[in-house]
């Protein structure tokens, strides 16, 4: 073979390794950028959970940077209800992504699954709940613009729908303390399996951990609204069951956190 021939056929086989090397890199760093932008952005849509274990965690795949330091910050009655008083207040939204000691996406998606399969499991929400992953799963992170002395990443809450066939479940997270603060389920009537479940007890399997719940004080309003009162008066812990509603045959209730009852209708 000529000189000239075998330095054609190396450089041909030098450029082909840099065009080569050079695509499998960058196909590794936008895999790399995609999982960094689910594990940490303030918003997300997933399309389909393709894996659930049996106590309801999704399996979404993330990068390093999601496993953060987050422990759950526990909070008092008094502090609930200064964040609650910012939101009922409202404000802008600033989405961000989270700040240091704040649930990740994955841990906040996966706090609301093993929520929604602990109800399922207590015969509240349709069985096919536990274990079945959802049709559709959003998220998203923000906090509020305020004039008050409340740091900004104590005001942050996860926003994630969960759907699955004819259930819809809405809920906020409070992304500091990890806990839910806020759920609204509806549901075709043949899925309700909740209304056989005593108001006390429904908000004591929503709301497990607050030790400061056990008030003894309770009421029922006259538009379906049962509450209960925390222990210091600060914090109305809510329930709201929906009936049949004009021009949309769904059921379902809604569970939350207030400081003051409002007379909803």
């Amino acid at each position: 073979m000529k000189k000239g021939n075998r330095y054609t056929l190396i450089m041909a086989a030098l450029l082909f390794l840099v065009v080569f090397g050079g695509w499998f890199l960058m196909d590794k760093l936008l895999s790399a950028k995609q999982n960094q932008i689910l594990s940490q952005k303030g918003q997300v849509a997933i399309p389909s959970v393709i894996n659930d274990d049996k106590n309801g965690s999704a399996d979404i795949m993330v990068s390093e940077n999601d496993q953060n330091d987050f422990t759950g910050k526990v909070l008092s009655e008094e502090e609930i209800a200064e964040v609650l008083s910012v939101w009922e207040e409202g404000g802008r939204q600033i989405p961000h992504e989270p700040f240091a000691g704040q649930m990740s996406m994955k841990q906040a998606i996966d706090k609301g699954c093993q929520w929604i399969a602990n109800l399922a499991e207590a015969k509240i929400l349709p069985d096919e709940m536990r274990t079945t992953p959802f049709d559709n799963i959003t998220a998203k992170l923000f906090t509020l613009e305020n004039d008050t002395d409340i740091e900004m990443q104590m005001l942050s809450m996860w926003e994630i729908t969960y759907t699955k066939n004819d259930v819809k479940i809405y809920m906020r997270i409070h992304a500091w303390s990890g806990e839910i603060w806020m759920a609204d389920i509806t549901m075709d009537k043949e899925s309700v399996e909740y209304e056989e479940c005593m108001d006390e007890r429904l908000l004591g399997m929503a709301f497990p951990s607050f030790s400061w719940r056990d008030s003894g004080m309770s009421a029922h309003l006259e538009n379906g609204i049962y509450y209960e009162i925390g222990k210091n008066g600060s914090v109305y812990i809510m329930l709201q069951r929906y009936g049949e509603v004009r021009d949309n045959p769904h059921f379902g209730f809604c569970l939350w956190l207030e400081t003051k009852v409002k007379n909803k209708n």
